[in-house]
């Protein structure tokens, strides 16, 4: 039930919300390259691997957060979006082949090969301050 404070009217707070937000309808060029981030192989160099280690998969959920994004950033005209990122797993935290989006580069040895892959890569990604820990960034191999 609404219960007018700040905004008189559910239509009010509706709009105010709209200003904030922009809303990607799941189109089939977005679902394309949510395909192509889940198809892609994740993995880090092999120099810096552990020799069990398997490539892992996006998720769903986060390959259509990052096409979501990404579809902000180029059709929507938003050059300086960041997207700001809650999980982080390390790598050791990561078992079961998770793949953090806030490391997406360490997991991205044959990214050039994917436009896709390199567009996620280059996507400004940040962590709200009060959970911040540094990540390093580095250009895929």
């Amino acid at each position: 039930m609404f219960v007018p404070g700040r905004f008189e009217t559910l239509d009010g707070l509706t709009r105010y919300i709209r200003s904030l937000a922009t809303l990607v309808t799941p189109d089939p060029n977005t679902m394309q390259r949510v395909a192509r981030l889940r198809d892609a192989k994740w993995q880090r160099p092999e120099a810096v691997r552990a020799a069990d280690e398997r490539p892992r998969t996006m998720s769903l959920g986060d390959a259509i957060q990052i096409a979501s994004a990404l579809w902000v950033k180029e059709a929507g005209g938003v050059s300086d979006l960041k997207f700001v990122m809650f999980d982080d797993l390390g790598a050791n935290e990561a078992r079961g082949g998770r793949l953090s989006l806030l490391r997406l580069q360490d997991y991205a040895e044959d990214a050039r090969a994917n436009s896709d892959v390199m567009a996620a890569v280059r996507l400004t990604r940040i962590q709200p301050l009060h959970q911040a820990r540094p990540v390093p960034q580095r250009e895929p191999v």
